[in-house]
């Protein structure tokens, strides 16, 4: 999808970020592996600072629901960063759709797992990095 530059002339449009573009520019640059995003709970994001805090990864040996919680591998990683703006809106718009489907995944879902997950499966569970 485009849009359009504002007080461009020649309306030229610019082309949107994917989601594999804005991991690549904005993650990579910042070090956050998959597992710790796929970790992020949303107790991790700051929308007033824009800062995410890692502590955590997402440990998943046998690549199916039952996933574990870890630290990551070294203490180094253990760290806040800033994410951009454009990057924690559409974050935050997530969390809106998220928050409007929860209670009717909870009463399709009996084994919901509510633990708050950023990037969860409609049964709550966290995606796993293995498989996305």
């Amino acid at each position: 999808m485009d849009i359009l530059r504002k007080n461009d002339p020649y309306m030229i449009p610019v082309k949107m970020l994917t989601v594999e573009e804005i991991e690549n520019t904005t993650f990579k640059k910042d070090t956050l592996k998959s597992g710790e995003l796929c970790a992020w709970k949303w107790t991790d994001l700051n929308f007033e600072t824009n800062i995410s805090r890692i502590t955590k990864t997402l440990y998943n040996p046998d690549n199916n629901m039952r996933n574990e919680l870890t630290p990551p591998k070294t203490t180094a990683s253990i760290c806040d960063f800033d994410l951009d703006e454009s990057v924690m809106n559409l974050i935050l718009n997530h969390k809106k759709n998220q928050t409007t489907s929860k209670p009717m995944n909870k009463t399709l879902f009996t084994d919901y797992h509510d633990k708050n997950f950023v990037f969860a499966h409609d049964n709550g569970y966290p995606f796993i990095q293995k498989i996305y």
